[in-house]
């Protein structure tokens, strides 16, 4: 091996490392299946709160001992990740064990993508081609425009605004 940079495309391309990673996903989401009521149950019950920093601990120690058998990540990375990722939740997590479930935990900005995203390109492109315009009618006003591009766009005082009648 003379470039070093040739060892990612052998490393990707090798099928023990593929069926390592196989192996590890079909590892995590056996674990995750079976983790997922504990999730579920965060939401109160019976007036009382769910246990968010119980839940951390049961998860994080569950998760070390399945991928135990895995071999692409060490005890701390698989432990590292998982905290990583409650921490970036935590605050969804508190949230459903003071309330529950609830659909303010999605916010609208994905509720919209996810049922009018051709509605949402739409006014997009709109926002985007109204933005070009006032762009050109801004550049129009400048005092030394030239109308280089032939867009057809005036200054607003060579515009005739239409009389308003009473």
């Amino acid at each position: 091996m003379t470039d070093r940079r040739a060892l990612a495309g052998i490393v990707n391309n090798d099928k023990s490392v593929a069926a390592a990673h196989e192996r590890f996903i079909s590892m995590l989401e056996r674990w995750w299946r079976k983790h997922l009521p504990h999730i579920e149950a965060l939401a109160p019950d019976n007036g009382k709160k769910g246990n968010v920093y119980g839940l951390r601990r049961l998860l994080l120690g569950s998760i070390e001992k399945a991928l135990a058998d895995q071999h692409l990540l060490s005890d701390h990375q698989v432990r590292g990740g998982l905290a990583c990722y409650f921490e970036y939740f935590k605050p969804e997590f508190k949230s459903i064990a003071f309330s529950g479930w609830g659909p303010e935990l999605i916010p609208d900005d994905e509720i919209l993508q996810s049922q009018f995203p051709e509605v949402l390109a739409a006014m997009e492109a709109k926002r985007t081609r109204l933005a070009e315009l006032t762009a050109l009618f801004t550049a129009a006003d400048e005092e030394d425009y030239e109308d280089e591009d032939d867009t057809g766009v005036l200054p607003s005082d060579q515009v005739i605004k239409p009389s308003r009648k009473n």
